[in-house]
């Protein structure tokens, strides 16, 4: 028996779609079947007027506007023991380039998923809809209060105690980059 399986008691399925990231970086989501049904997985792109230096054939900008993601949010549709959610996976920009230099990439991101959020909510008040990943920004950084702005979403990870709240250790210093986030319908089931 694969040593996963005997360990977990089950294989992860992956959901994985190739992005254009220059250094090779996907997101993707590992379930477990036994639980998790994928609906559908697609991934999204958006355009903005900041220049990328991005080369994305999945998406047409108008002129101008250059491709947002080296790495589009995956979006994933799926249920969890019967119950609908929808996910986005991301990694946003990283801050390589100098943080003040990067962060209007970070900033437009944010707004483009907060956007599909908002879509969602306002279809359904009570998605249950989580944003997680690699944010590449601290809890109280425009991107993320832009995330979590009137109640949107609520970051789980902000219920871990303080002093072991880190998902990165630079330097010595740990730091919280990642997040998930979670609308108040899903944060009420957790």
């Amino acid at each position: 028996a694969d040593l996963a399986e005997v360990e977990c008691g089950f294989v992860y399925d992956v959901t994985h779609l190739e992005s254009v990231d220059s250094r090779g970086i996907d997101v993707a989501l590992m379930s477990n079947p036994q639980r998790v049904m994928i609906v559908d997985a697609q991934l999204r792109q958006a355009c903005t007027p900041i220049a990328t230096g991005i080369a994305d054939a999945s998406i047409e900008c108008p002129a101008g506007q250059h491709p947002l993601f080296s790495r589009p949010p995956l979006q994933v549709n799926l249920q969890v023991d019967g119950q609908e959610m929808t996910l986005f996976n991301n990694h946003f920009k990283s801050k390589r380039g100098g943080e003040v230099e990067t962060a209007s990439r970070r900033v437009a991101q944010a707004n483009f998923v907060a956007g599909l959020v908002d879509g969602l909510l306002q279809a359904d008040a009570d998605a249950n809809v989580m944003v997680l990943g690699d944010l590449n920004d601290y809890e109280l950084s425009p991107p993320l209060l832009r995330l979590t702005e009137n109640g949107r979403l609520s970051n789980a990870l902000t219920q871990i105690p303080q002093a072991e709240r880190y998902s990165f250790n630079f330097g010595g210093v740990s730091q919280l980059l990642d997040a998930i986030l979670l609308t108040p319908s899903l944060n009420k089931t957790i």
